[in-house]
């Protein structure tokens, strides 16, 4: 019974140092629609990715074919 509680403390231990480490600053989520993001940050719609609403490029610089205006 010693040993188990032994082991139980241990892994509490382990589990609260890696929980230390864990930045989710540097981590990049997934996304197809600001939708997917959470508040304050916007779908970047060149590499696809949340970022901070200031700079996320909100348009991909395609042109939509029956919107022109050249000729």
């Amino acid at each position: 019974m010693k040993r188990i509680a032994l082991l139980v403390a241990a892994i509490a231990i382990a589990s609260v140092a890696c929980l230390d480490d864990f930045d989710v600053d540097d981590t990049t989520y997934p996304c197809r629609a600001d939708a997917d993001c959470v508040e304050g940050f916007a779908c970047d719609r060149v590499r696809y990715v949340c970022v901070d609403e200031d700079e996320a490029v909100l348009d991909a610089g395609f042109v939509d074919a029956g919107t022109s205006t050249t000729s």
